[in-house]
């Protein structure tokens, strides 16, 4: 509504657009994206939240106050309200009221001595009275309860009396607490103390009662008794009103509900980009729900009356502001590109709708206020209900629906990838995909603006409530009772102020039980919604002697707020946990990936089976480098200096703070860089000092000169080390002079070590399992070879490093013996105590303790490319009889294609039932006997060998028209473009499900495409090339 005000200044209705780089959106999208990537623990979070105000709930509203004293009235079927009149107000009143308070010690109005004296009181104000006829008028008094002084003096607990009895009067109504004693302090549910005894007489305007009453209480103003007096200084009129819904409010609040629900299941039938469009809505409606709730507990807790307006009319405002607000993200979510990362897309969303959604909110909140000040006071406590509501449903917004968004989209997500390992898809249902299915949608949406549709719901029903509480006197000035300019203020000056009273008269007349009101109705004027009462001022009898200094602080809360702490909450705190327990356990399980746990048989060979996720906004220019932990940290660096630490579990980045202007701040340029597994700590090593991160901290730990070796020369290993005897870790750096360097973390020490006396040429680091030096107990080793041949084993002895001089035994005689040198690279096999050495057309396989050459396979591709080796040992359970499949892959030096080459258990030993031992170091295994698969893939790419014995890659292909060829020379290939847009892809396969090496073993291997479509699965921000086509190829498929 704010923009159709500000038409004439800004000449659009539409709100401003925040540009992806302003301040206020940044710092929105990075929340959400925070949220996003933490919605296990934010969703069980806000979870508990709206657990809390709803167990709560329970404990502070009940039907009868009387009953469950020290509780809110619930909200009824009824308008109900106490109105004052004006002196001007040319109406009659239809009973008459004569209230007399008796007062003790300050708030100790039930001691037996108060309550004798009060009953002497009223038998003598009611001497000549008694003789009237009982239907002209009645009395509502605390001694109902016993009747006689006699009975009060005999009994043994005062406080059970008022609790356990159910008296009644004249017209044989309950009595009710509010009623008969002015301010009451509850403990436990039950009443334990008063401020002060109220008998109050009501008789109709042409009784006689009223004027012999007044004579009587004359009469004991000028007796001296055991008291003292303060006489009554006037009347007042006022208006009670019990109005129950009438049909024409009941159509009007259906007809509103009816449309607010069809306008839910109109919107929800148009999003095509979630998982369940149910689950959402439920969800929409649970945060409502939840906000009112929560709405309810704040006002109960703060002793604010909600029971003036019929419980039927809450929801319908708060429906109607929520909606829009949660639709609106909604939208924004589901628009945003299913190319980029969830918690992208959740922050890219809330980042571009949260400054709407703020000042919608703030917009409502200031007509609320305004509302609250000039409406009655049962619409002005709706109106402080429906604000506290609005924050409590922006902030489930912004928690509990971010957090449950972000669970839709990676379910639907999920259930691509489920549908693509469960279905098989053809042309004509591929074009069905869901990222594909979303783009028309967005072209052809374009929703009618409800922007100002809660703003006028909610200014239309306070003006029809306002409407509910007109008085008799103005039944026809509509808008001078619906804006009581001239309204006077309820609470009289009272000269009664040395008296400390808990609640003063004028407050008393408002906090009277509507029942009561409505008792009192039904007997005076039968059919009717309202009568006019006139209120003298109370007559007020204090004891002599009676102390009305306040000897406690008034409780601010309400009673019941007080006993759910002290009575209810271990039980509220174990429901607590059990509820956050399910609810993280239900998160875990929708999000995860049930896909990856389907049988292998169901897998199918025409789905795509690789998953892109993007990480954006992290460079400007190329990614140069990458490294990771194990824990799922991934280390970037860009050719715009920048370096970006992403958290992939969580979807969080942090940046490297560098600055080229403190040589002890920048350490490009870089040569390595590493991180340690725990992914607290972050090495970079440039070509003279060695820089350490804390990732946790985001702040440098120190800087240190080191000599690698030689000018120019990069180590050829750099990685962190946890000894056995230590903590915390070091950091190793291997040197290609042959030398290694050991720095310490916590302490400036750095000790050199010597590996070879000749230059290295390949460095690597495993987990050994049989070091003898610590058996039992894995540590870090080093595999190293040199420009002569020669290997080394580096192992760790004590606080030291041994170096020891590999000298294979058993190698094939029959291998030509090379004239250079031709070891190119050391595998390590940690599973099996053995690693691989790599050379010119050969592979040896050696038991690492042994150093025996168990086998040699050859290269069947001819000479091996340098360093090109890669190699994935396969579980036992995908090979037969407990034995591993070896799975190696190089380039060929001569024709440039990918040879693969598998081994496997011989299909004779299977057949036969025998069992084939497990390879272990030192012992003899049927390597000769094993199967050999070679397969040879043409212009392979980029590639990589998975666990699970799958190969992946990307290649460009050749072009497919003249046109293509002749600018094919300009392109680049994807993971390039990637590097120039500055975002990182990392791509992983979801599969094969199925295991192609043990179940396709006599079959050819074929390549295939893991996304049939490049043009359409590509993720948009990476962007296929029209002159040539990426492919995505597993050639074991």
């Amino acid at each position: 509504m704010l923009w159709y005000l500000l038409y004439p200044l800004r000449g659009t209705t539409e709100p401003p657009y925040l540009s992806p780089s302003h301040p206020l959106r940044r710092a929105f999208t990075r929340y959400a994206t925070w949220i996003a990537g933490h919605v296990q623990s934010i969703l069980p979070l806000s979870g508990a939240v709206i657990f809390f105000f709803l167990y709560l709930s329970l404990f502070l509203y009940t039907v009868d106050p009387n009953l469950n004293p020290g509780r809110a009235r619930l909200p009824r079927h009824a308008w109900t309200d106490t109105q004052p009149l004006g002196d001007s107000a040319a109406v009659q009143p239809d009973i008459i009221m004569r209230p007399v308070w008796v007062h003790g010690d300050y708030m100790k109005a039930l001691e037996r001595d108060v309550l004798l004296v009060a009953f002497e009181l009223q038998e003598k104000l009611l001497a000549k009275v008694n003789d009237q006829p009982s239907n002209a008028w009645f009395i509502h008094s605390p001694f109902n309860y016993w009747g006689s002084a006699d009975k009060i003096s005999s009994d043994a607990d005062i406080i059970a009396t008022v609790n356990g009895r159910n008296s009644t009067v004249a017209m044989a109504k309950t009595l009710r607490h509010s009623t008969i004693f002015s301010d009451t302090r509850v403990e436990n549910g039950r009443l334990v103390a008063a401020d002060a005894l109220v008998i109050t007489l009501v008789h109709r305007r042409d009784s006689v009662v009223g004027q012999l009453w007044k004579t009587g209480a004359e009469t004991l103003v000028e007796q001296e008794g055991n008291w003292k007096v303060i006489r009554s200084s006037g009347s007042r009129l006022y208006e009670y009103q019990f109005r129950p819904l009438s049909w024409s409010d009941w159509l009007l609040l259906s007809l509103a509900y009816v449309l607010i629900f069809s306008y839910l299941a109109l919107r929800m039938s148009k999003l095509n980009a979630v998982k369940s469009r149910v689950g959402l809505a439920v969800t929409v409606l649970t945060q409502i729900i939840a906000a009112i709730v929560s709405s309810f507990s704040v006002c109960g807790i703060f002793k604010l009356d909600l029971s003036r307006i019929p419980y039927y009319a809450y929801p319908l405002v708060v429906l109607a502001i929520s909606m829009e607000n949660s639709f609106r993200l909604i939208n924004s979510v589901t628009l945003t590109s299913s190319a980029i990362s969830i918690t992208d897309r959740v922050g890219e969303g809330f980042g571009a709708t949260a400054h709407v959604a703020i000042v919608n909110r703030v917009q409502i909140c200031v007509i609320l206020l305004v509302s609250s000040r000039i409406t009655s006071s049962g619409v002005s406590a709706f109106c402080t209900f429906v604000a506290i509501a609005t924050l409590f449903d922006s902030f489930y917004l912004s928690t509990f629906l971010l957090s449950v968004l972000s669970v839709d989209l990676r379910q639907c997500e999920l259930f691509e990838l489920e549908k693509a390992t469960l279905l098989r898809r053809s042309k004509k249902s591929a074009d069905k995909q869901l990222w594909l299915d979303i783009s028309p949608t967005r072209s052809a949406e374009s929703p009618v603006s409800t922007r100002i549709v809660s703003t006028v719901v909610m200014v239309i029903f306070i003006l029809i409530a306002q409407s509910h509480y007109g008085t008799a006197a103005r039944r026809f000035q509509w808008l001078h009772h619906i804006f009581p300019w001239d309204r006077q203020d309820s609470s009289q000056q009272s000269s009664l102020t040395d008296l400390h009273q808990a609640r003063n008269p004028a407050d008393w007349i408002y906090l009277q039980d509507y029942e009561t009101a409505r008792d009192i109705l039904e007997a005076i004027k039968p059919g009717a919604y309202s009568y006019v009462a006139r209120v003298y001022d109370p007559i007020v009898f204090v004891l002599k002697n009676a102390s009305r200094i306040p000897d406690a602080t008034k409780a601010r809360f309400l009673p019941a707020f007080y006993d759910f702490f002290t009575h209810h909450a271990s039980s509220f705190l174990l429901w607590l946990l059990i509820t956050m327990y399910a609810l993280r356990w239900f998160t875990d399980y929708l999000i995860q990936d049930r896909s990856a746990n389907s049988d292998d048989s169901e897998h199918t060979g025409s789905e795509p089976v690789l998953s892109i996720r993007s990480l954006n906004n992290g460079h400007t220019l190329d990614v140069a480098m990458l490294t990771a932990s194990s824990g799922g940290q991934l280390v970037s660096v860009g050719l715009d200096r920048l370096i970006q630490v992403w958290d992939l579990p969580s979807g969080t980045r942090a940046r490297v703070l560098s600055d080229p202007e403190v040589p002890l701040e920048n350490p490009f340029p870089l040569s390595n860089i590493a991180v340690d597994d725990r992914g607290k700590y972050l090495a970079f090593v440039s070509w003279q000092r060695v820089f350490l991160w804390d990732i946790e901290q985001q702040q440098w730990c120190w800087a240190r000169d080191i000599n690698l070796g030689g000018s120019g020369h990069r180590p050829q290993a750099v990685f962190f080390v946890t000894k056995p005897q230590e903590t915390t870790p070091c950091l190793v750096i291997v040197r290609r002079n042959g030398t290694a360097a050991e720095m310490q973390l916590d302490r400036d020490e750095t000790r050199d070590f010597l590996i070879c006396k000749t230059p290295l040429m390949w460095a690597v680091s495993f987990v050994d399992k049989s070091n003898p030096y610590f058996p039992n107990t894995p540590t870090l080793s080093i595999l190293t070879a040199s420009r002569r041949n020669c290997i080394h084993l580096v192992r760790q002895h004590g606080p030291d490093w041994l170096s020891t001089e590999v000298k294979l035994a058993g190698a094939v005689t029959s291998r030509p013996e090379p004239r250079t040198p031709d070891i190119h690279c050391i595998l390590p096999i940690p599973t099996l105590g053995m690693y691989l050495v790599g050379r010119a057309q050969s592979v040896d396989l050696v038991d690492l303790d042994s150093a025996t050459v168990i086998h040699t396979f050859y290269a069947r591709g001819g000479t091996m490319q340098p360093r090109s080796l890669k190699h994935v040992v396969v579980s036992a359970r995908a090979g037969s009889h407990g034995q591993p499949v070896l799975v190696m892959g190089y380039v060929s030096a001569g024709s440039g294609e990918l040879i693969v080459q598998v081994y496997m258990p011989e299909q004779e030993s299977m057949e036969e039932g025998g069992v084939t031992p497990v390879i272990e170091a030192g012992r003899g295994h049927p390597w000769t006997r094993a199967r050999e698969i070679v397969k040879r893939i043409e212009n392979p790419g980029v590639w990589e060998l998975m666990p699970n014995g799958a190969v992946v890659g990307v290649r460009r292909t050749k072009p497919l028209t003249t046109l293509q060829s002749a600018s094919s020379t300009t392109t680049t290939s994807s993971f390039a473009q990637a590097a120039q847009t500055g975002k990182l892809t990392p791509t992983f396969s979801t599969g094969p499900t199925e295991n192609p090496i043990s179940q396709r073993a006599t079959s050819p291997m074929k390549t295939k495409t893991l996304i049939p479509h490049p043009e359409q699965a590509i993720p948009h921000n990476i962007h296929p090339f029209s002159q040539q086509e990426d492919e995505l190829l597993s050639p074991n498929s």
